[in-house]
């Protein structure tokens, strides 16, 4: 008699576990379907911007080759720590020296927010 009471009590416990694994089961299906949603939207985002750069970076290449690739040098203080340089032609600038030769000129004058 212990022995089939002993069995009921673990058929009850494994049916309450059975029961609490569908539970959060359904509970992970239903926070998933947003969770795809915004990973799909964050998706579309990062499509756009790339989208966007590769437009930006042909555009660029354009007005580079326009320039014929010639002209000054300009150099900020910050993209000098960063090691980074700027081909800027000097056709249109008003930037020349005393002497009315041509001057490096910051990227921060005519590239916004540097």
């Amino acid at each position: 008699m212990l022995f089939v009471w002993a069995e009921t009590v673990i058929i009850r416990e494994k049916e309450e576990e059975k029961r609490s694994n569908i539970n959060y089961l359904c509970n992970l299906s239903v926070l998933k379907t947003p969770v795809r949603a915004e990973a799909q939207a964050w998706q579309a985002r990062a499509s756009a911007q790339e989208a966007a750069a590769t437009s930006l970076q042909a555009q660029l290449q354009q007005a580079v080759d326009m320039r014929g690739g010639g002209g000054v040098w300009a150099q900020d203080g910050r993209a000098e720590e960063e090691g980074l340089l700027c081909a800027v032609g000097n056709i249109g600038l008003e930037d020349k020296g005393s002497d009315g030769g041509d001057v490096a000129v910051s990227a921060s004058k005519y590239l916004p927010g540097m």
